[in-house]
């Protein structure tokens, strides 16, 4: 062998191996959720006022959590089989304790998207943490989605405050729920 051949054996052989562990599924990854359709209707809704003040809850008594409704609407979904509907929810947000939590639903039943968190554990939300005591508007936005039948669905923001009350109430400025289907 020359010099170059032994230098060249162990670069091919690794190359190999990894290719080969790059093709093998792994073993520790999450079970994936997907649902694929074509877009051909966009649907966006806000409020008609400035501002939303947060009155519900989410800490009342286990299981029923109180959300008040932010946003809601209707979409008719066509097609001969089941669709794809993604959410897109974005919002400023002011709260004034230490959390705010937010749940989108179609026909009830919240979308993919949501987590679960101890003070409800039964209850799927996105959660917006303020822990800095300052209390400052900020921007959120999160995405969800559900595969439907085709019909007529019904997509719903909720929303509900944190532990306790704060100074104020808290607000949802500008929100802005977006429907692709």
């Amino acid at each position: 062998m020359t010099r170059y051949t032994n230098r060249l054996l162990p670069a091919v052989t690794f190359g190999l191996f990894a290719v080969a562990a790059l093709m093998v599924p792994s073993l520790a990854a999450a079970e994936t959720i997907a649902c694929r359709s074509l877009t051909q209707t966009v649907k966006a809704v806000t409020i008609a006022e400035d501002y939303f003040s947060v009155k519900a809850l989410f800490q009342a008594q286990p299981p029923d959590p109180i959300l008040e409704p932010l946003l809601e609407t209707s979409i008719s979904v066509g097609g001969t089989g089941q669709s794809c509907v993604v959410a897109y929810f974005s919002a400023v947000v002011k709260p004034s304790d230490n959390y705010m939590v937010f749940q989108v639903t179609l026909d009830g039943v919240p979308m993919h998207g949501h987590s679960l968190v101890y003070v409800q554990p039964f209850t799927p939300v996105v959660i917006e943490t303020e822990e800095t005591d300052l209390n400052q508007p900020r921007m959120i936005a999160h995405q969800f989605f559900l595969k439907v039948n085709p019909g007529v669905h019904t997509v719903r923001v909720s929303v509900a405050r944190g532990s306790g009350p704060g100074p104020f109430d808290p607000t949802v400025e500008a929100p802005v729920l977006s429907i692709h289907y």
